[in-house]
């Protein structure tokens, strides 16, 4: 499959757009995040056992499953590199990483993440893709991340589909998130990220938010991401917000805005951030 799968992209010309993103350039940015996702489970899975994962009640075929995400990363990562040698191109190499997990817990809470950034990626990503060979071999790639975010999801008694559209991110926004994680990198990504923002719970229901970012001040605007959908809320001096009524439980993305309309290079501040609404909140 893997070589089959190269054939399609073999031949394709690269081609330059106004825009200044090549398809070899999207091609490496999606590389940049397989790199990161192979390097999470392998690291992931050399430190937890079966018996780690049954220990937290999570039984043996959910260990395999995630032995079976794994391989498909490392696949996606043979496979990105060989299109893009294919092309004439240089493909970029793994960087150094600061996961942070200490437990499965947080093991399975970061690989939901990695899985529900790696969907949003692609989304966000295809708009770029010209080539249709490259386009085609790019969505093949996503419905198994979406796969991997929906079985993640399921094992943790959140819904696998919580909406009816996944929600694509920029490239810079996903650099943003991604960035987090990357401790060092041999190579420029050439993707500027946004400042960081954290997001803290403040009440029992986790239905009000604190922001943490540089450059906060009273005239600014936290939007919510999810599915198809975004809304927004004035931030408060404290930094403080509450999450707007009409988002049911499910993955949400943050983002800092300088006004009230959408987010764009020209008005973000900061983030994403990602964040979980409960179901019973």
């Amino acid at each position: 499959m893997l070589f089959a799968a190269a054939g399609i992209v073999k031949a394709a010309p690269l081609e330059r757009r106004a825009d200044a993103y090549t398809d070899l350039d999207i091609l490496n940015y999606a590389l940049t995040l397989e790199h990161l996702e192979d390097t999470f489970y392998r690291q992931g899975l050399e430190k937890f056992s079966a018996e780690d994962f049954k220990s937290c009640d999570l039984d043996e075929t959910v260990y395999d499953r995630f032995k079976a995400i794994s391989q498909h990363e490392t696949t996606h990562v043979a496979f990105l590199t060989s299109a893009i040698k294919a092309a004439g191109g240089s493909p970029v190499p793994q960087c150094e990483y600061k996961f942070g997990y200490t437990d499965v817990q947080g093991f399975v809470a970061l690989a939901q993440l990695l899985e529900r950034t790696g969907v949003s990626a692609y989304d966000g990503a295809n708009q770029y893709i010209m080539n249709p060979a490259y386009r085609t071999a790019a969505a093949t790639i996503v419905t198994v991340e979406a796969r991997h975010s929906a079985f993640l999801n399921s094992i943790t008694n959140r819904s696998p589909f919580p909406y009816a559209f996944d929600t694509p991110l920029s490239l810079n926004e996903v650099i943003t998130l991604a960035g987090g994680l990357i401790s060092s990198c041999p190579y420029d990504v050439g993707i500027k990220p946004y400042n960081t923002l954290t997001v803290t719970t403040t009440s029992e229901k986790k239905d009000k938010l604190k922001l943490s970012y540089p450059n906060s001040n009273d005239n600014q605007y936290a939007y919510f991401l999810w599915g198809s959908n975004t809304t927004s809320t004035q931030i408060g001096s404290n930094g403080e917000i509450e999450v707007p009524k009409e988002i049911t439980a499910g993955d949400v993305y943050i983002i800092v805005t300088s006004d009230n309309s959408p987010p764009s290079d020209s008005n973000i501040v900061a983030g994403p951030a990602y964040y979980s609404v409960p179901a019973n909140w």
